[in-house]
């Protein structure tokens, strides 16, 4: 961690140590706590503060998705999981308090090891993993021992920056802030492209994919990968062209980066990064239960105190450097913080020592209700603001969708879902769209070049069979747009039907065009024959004139051959134009 000066700021309950962290949405902070109660001096716990940023504290949206996720967080305890130990709001700024871990990421182990020329040797890299595997299986598999209702936690933002390692080689995954359980209000929803773009599955791409936690699985694949080799799996110009390289999703088999590679990992790693979710593991237990007899098998002395024996090698400047911090963080006297906090307390300018103004929100249920209110108020207080929240999630469900679907028209190569004139779509996505559409099964993405010609073809002619009833009229198609758009065809399948007709209207044009040539061709070569036989007879030396008496004018045999000949030679020519 990045440690910065001291600041010594009361923060509520906690004092405020130093600066850890600066996220898009969040500070993070070192704290001590100065007391559980107003009366109560504790003063010798370390831990993190998340302050969330004002702009977001306010944004009754966040704060609705904030409260989910501490309902999530709050519950898991486990030893491979950093802990949640409260929550609440101060002076207009959301905050949690989590448990402080003396270490880094596996995204900054990597940074700093890559520039010493340094990757974390295999054995290590796949206890850490281990250690992942445990806590992602008890947080996949939490069941709430009250209600004995499974919560189905998928965490969805497993990357190597979300998993903490101690320098003493203690792994904890951290940051289930965007996880989705059962109980939160996201269970609804279709999602969006949440979490880092590179570790994403193959999945979420789909339409209308419900994510489980083989979801999770393959994120832990690519850290991995990562852990190992030092770099990310999936890497691009942009986030379009790695969400490309996802979907296709062609890993390439780690002997191609070391032909030593164990290939007992390799199958290991391959299995778990399958495209199909279907051929990853069963869970997270069968995916640590491989891991774990791999390592026990390949490295039978390896011990977990080699991981922080290695970790303090490495690192060993910076652990003192953040152990002496420490120390004169001990060092602070809070008393004079406890007092102040006291005071507040006694003139009534804090309302609760934990939540200053989210008590109606606290997790057992019963805080934040004024006695003087009675039942029927606080019923209707709480119906409005059910409905309240009924209506922003609507709101928010709608354009997460339509954010998703405009993310994977980029993935699928068109650049935007209601730029009509986009013409960038590859023949194989168009087949699979027209496929899709007509309820044809997709071919799989790796079919051979031939294959795609051949169909690409074959979807011509479809298109041509289908011209008669794409061009009844403008009113035939206004109703069949309505009827699509009453069976909830979403705006990127009413893109691809406009392309299609355009399509069409192109063929049949083509079509007209070919058919025109060819009668011009017919023709010309009719005129081409007579001419032939006007000058044959001019060279033989006839006239014009009724032969035998039987009214038939006399053409040599020769030259109506020869305009046989060109006349046919004219259909087929058009023949093949076509």
């Amino acid at each position: 961690m990045t440690q910065g000066i001291v600041l010594k700021k009361r923060f509520g309950k906690y004092l405020l140590l130093d600066h850890i962290v600066d996220g898009g949405m969040a500070a993070i902070y070192r704290a001590r706590e100065i007391a559980d109660n107003a009366t109560k001096l504790l003063a010798g716990k370390v831990v993190a503060i998340k302050v969330i940023k004002g702009e977001h504290s306010q944004d009754s949206n966040f704060k609705d998705m904030f409260l989910d996720e501490i309902k999530v967080a709050f519950a898991l305890i486990h030893p491979n999981i950093a802990q949640t130990y409260n929550y609440g709001e101060v002076d207009k700024q959301l905050f949690a308090v989590l448990e402080y871990i003396d270490g880094k990421n596996l995204k900054q182990y990597v940074d700093e090891l890559k520039q010493k020329g340094v990757n974390f040797p295999i054995d290590m890299a796949v206890y850490i993993i281990t250690q992942v595997c445990q806590g992602l299986d008890y947080a996949h598999k939490f069941t709430d021992k009250l209600s004995g209702t499974a919560a189905n936690i998928v965490h969805r933002d497993i990357s190597p920056h979300n998993i903490m390692l101690d320098y003493d080689g203690i792994v904890k995954v951290i940051d289930f802030g965007i996880a989705k359980a059962t109980t939160s209000a996201e269970h609804t929803k279709t999602g969006t492209i949440k979490g880092k773009v590179a570790y994403i599955a193959p999945e979420y791409l789909a339409e209308d994919a419900k994510l489980d936690h083989r979801y999770d699985q393959f994120a832990v694949g690519l850290t991995l990968w990562e852990l190992i080799f030092g770099k990310r799996l999936f890497t691009g110009a942009n986030d379009m062209a790695i969400l490309r390289g996802i979907y296709e999703c062609k890993i390439p088999p780690p002997t191609s980066q070391d032909p030593s590679f164990p290939k007992e990992l390799e199958r290991i790693i391959l299995k778990s990064l399958s495209r199909n979710r279907d051929k990853r593991y069963e869970n997270m237990d069968a995916f640590n239960r491989d891991l774990t007899k791999f390592l026990h098998t390949h490295y039978p002395d390896f011990h977990a105190g080699d991981l922080a024996n290695f970790l303090h090698q490495q690192f060993s400047d910076e652990i003192t450097a953040n152990r002496n911090k420490l120390l004169e963080f001990g060092n602070i006297d809070v008393t004079p913080y406890h007092e102040e906090l006291k005071k507040e307390v006694a003139l009534g300018l804090t309302k609760h020592i934990d939540a200053t103004t989210l008590d109606a929100h606290n997790l057992t249920g019963t805080g934040g209700v004024k006695r003087s209110e009675n039942t029927t108020s606080i019923k209707r207080k709480n119906l409005l603001r059910s409905k309240k929240h009924q209506e922003i999630q609507a709101q928010k469900n709608k354009q997460e969708d339509a954010i998703r679907r405009a993310a994977k028209s980029l993935v699928f190569g068109q650049m935007s879902i209601t730029d009509d004139k986009d013409r960038t779509i590859s023949d194989f996505i168009q087949q699979q769209r027209d496929a899709k559409a007509k309820g044809i099964a997709l071919r799989p993405i790796n079919a051979h070049a031939s294959d795609r010609k051949m169909n690409s073809k074959e979807r011509e002619q479809n298109i041509e069979n289908d011209s008669d009833g794409n061009n009844k009229g403008d009113g035939d198609n206004h109703n069949d747009r309505d009827h699509n758009s009453n069976n909830g065809r979403s705006e990127a399948q009413a893109k691809v039907l406009a392309f299609k007709k355009n399509e069409t209207v192109s063929i049949v044009q083509k079509k007209e065009k070919k058919e025109n040539k060819a009668k011009f061709e017919s023709k010309k070569s009719e005129t081409q024959a007579l001419t032939i036989t006007k000058r044959g007879k001019k060279e033989d030396g006839d006239e014009e004139q009724m032969g035998d008496g039987d009214g038939k004018l006399q053409i040599p045999q020769s030259i109506i051959f020869i305009a046989i000949a060109l006349v046919m030679a004219g259909i087929v020519l058009a023949y093949l134009n076509q």
